[in-house]
């Protein structure tokens, strides 16, 4: 097993609810992860976009590393707040309200990746 929280169960129910509390530590560390790859990914299609005459192949990566990074940085900062709630290391009503302003978040997110997403086809025309 990657990681064992300690969680005040019983032996008989305990190993599936083990098991949920380790995947979501797992995709934490994996969105975390994801996030890091695509900020290298972002910085060097940046630089390649720099130093190219046309830039525009780097500049839609970057874009595109960009959004995947956004997202990666979602889920683990989502999944780990639950983890901690789930462990005890967090009480309830913190988890929630960061839970929520993660909500708000990703609304806010979604809504810049559409604008950029309706941006970007609109300059291809």
């Amino acid at each position: 097993m990657v990681f064992s929280p300690h969680l005040p169960i019983g032996p008989r129910k305990g190993y599936i609810l083990v098991v949920g509390v380790t995947m979501l530590h797992v995709l934490a560390q994996l969105s975390g992860a994801t996030a890091y790859a695509a900020f290298l990914g972002c910085v060097i299609a940046a630089a390649f976009a720099i130093g190219a005459l046309d830039g525009e192949p780097a500049v839609r990566l970057a874009r595109l590393l960009a959004f995947v990074g956004g997202s990666a940085v979602l889920v683990a900062s989502s999944s780990s707040t639950l983890y901690y709630w789930l462990t005890g290391a967090a009480n309830a009503r913190s988890a929630l309200l960061i839970e929520l302003g993660l909500l708000a978040l990703a609304a806010a997110f979604a809504a810049v990746v559409a604008r950029v997403l309706e941006g970007g086809e609109q300059a291809r025309q």
